[in-house]
């Protein structure tokens, strides 16, 4: 053996202490406005082992579940009351689970920090960080790394900045992954930022390198650092940051709802209850991420053009307002825009995207992102984007072999949308 080094090399899943073999997929189907009050009550509390995977929409009667076999009692007295049975999906979450976590090489023990970004599965934050150091110092002519500051758990909050000599200095600012689960918003993020670069180092005069030279690109592909860490880590479906809340046993605020514009607003999907999953926060912009970014837009304001924020699931092209539903003032062109976009995206893969305001498809919240840099910033050309999920079992586990199409679907829908935004009454 002289001579000859022996290692031995594993491939391993990032999170494999996540185990849901405990856990089953349930819907419960309300009828009725009690038994959807119940469910919704339950849902506010914010109880350990009960994830709620759809929305409460006005129109929704199947709520799908994930439970562990305590909170399946629960449930079931609770839907027993008004009649109703739960109905138990014959799928394997802990499956689903892992099919999604991102795969990472080992040798004796050791990660193999070298490793390339992977477009095709989600990676985790040291992959992603890495992957924009590397961007900002191979294309130094076009993209600068850009820190926004450090979360509640310390860690830094990273954008990159994809800039060129034609683009007088107007910016579209795209942000991802201010809910930690939410997975294929991260990857969509880092897919826009390669062909970004791409298209704007090509010599092509196609209408997409064209619309691309003719602003400055902004992406921020982490937004709620602490909290992927912990998706990844430890709980693939956590939603909110990871800060310190009144209650010691319940951390994280979910950070589009603690933006400072109409934040004492809650709407259906809103909380003052820090178990919550859509706890709103001690107060507007209580978060430092928050904060950060809030910071970092300001800084931008007068060359700010638009703004989007990606979020998953439901395949919805959105503007204001989130937190009513009386008509913005410019919807009209907003429900255009939002329309060319969502047609840019069927002519992709075929995929059908609605649009409207979050209210009229969604829900009525206060404190959200997009309201806050349309009305308190004045910057119209604001949009939230609901990306896949509606065709996946569980639908915050998208397979990551669709990282690549949904990438594809959102780059022309913002690019279509860019082209016709007008430069002159871009703020309000």
């Amino acid at each position: 053996m002289n001579g000859i080094v022996l290692a031995f090399c594993l491939t391993s899943l990032i999170a494999a202490s996540q185990d849901y073999r405990n856990f089953q997929l349930v819907v419960a189907t309300a009828k009725s406005n009690e038994s959807r009050s119940a469910l919704q009550d339950l849902y506010h509390k914010g109880f350990d082992g009960m994830i709620v995977l759809n929305v409460f929409k006005p129109d929704e009667q199947e709520i799908h579940i994930i439970v562990n076999q305590d909170m399946k009692k629960v449930l079931e007295s609770e839907m027993e009351k008004f009649g109703l049975k739960l109905k138990v999906l014959n799928v394997s979450v802990d499956s689903l689970v892992k099919r999604t976590l991102p795969v990472i090489k080992e040798t004796n023990g050791k990660r193999e920090d070298a490793e390339e970004y992977n477009y095709s599965q989600y990676e985790p934050v040291y992959k992603i960080y890495d992957e924009l150091k590397r961007f900002a110092n191979t294309f130094e002519k076009y993209a600068t790394l850009i820190r926004l500051g450090k979360s509640s758990e310390g860690r830094e909050m990273l954008a990159l900045k994809i800039s060129n000599a034609f683009s007088s200095r107007r910016i579209i600012f795209i942000q991802c992954g201010i809910h930690a689960r939410e997975w294929i918003s991260h990857a969509t993020c880092m897919f826009l930022i390669k062909k970004i670069l791409a298209l704007l180092q090509s010599k092509s005069n196609k209408n997409s390198a064209r619309t691309v030279r003719l602003y400055d690109w902004v992406i921020l592909p982490v937004f709620n650092v602490d909290g992927y860490v912990y998706s990844q880590e430890t709980d693939r479906f956590w939603r909110k940051s990871r800060s310190k809340t009144t209650n010691p046993n319940c951390k994280g605020v979910d950070l589009n709802r603690n933006w400072p514009f109409h934040f004492k607003f809650l709407g259906s999907h809103s909380s003052t209850s820090p178990c919550s999953s859509v706890y709103r926060g001690s107060g507007p912009s209580s978060e430092i991420e928050v904060k950060n970014v809030l910071s970092y837009l300001k800084s931008i304001q007068s060359n700010l053009v638009a703004f989007y924020d990606l979020h998953s699931y439901g395949q919805n092209v959105l503007y204001p307002w989130a937190f009513s539903s009386v008509l913005a003032p410019d919807a009209f062109e907003l429900s255009l825009i939002a329309q060319r976009s969502a047609n840019a995206m069927k002519n992709v893969h075929g995929y059908n995207y609605a649009t409207g305001t979050p209210s009229s498809l969604l829900y009525s919240v206060g404190g959200s992102s997009m309201d806050y840099v349309y009305g308190k910033l004045g910057i119209k050309y604001s949009f939230s984007m609901e990306l896949r999920g509606k065709s996946s079992v569980i639908n915050f586990l998208l397979p990551p072999d669709q990282i690549k199409p949904q990438g594809e679907e959102v780059l022309a829908a913002i690019l279509a949308a860019a082209a016709k935004f007008n430069f002159k009454h871009s703020i309000r």
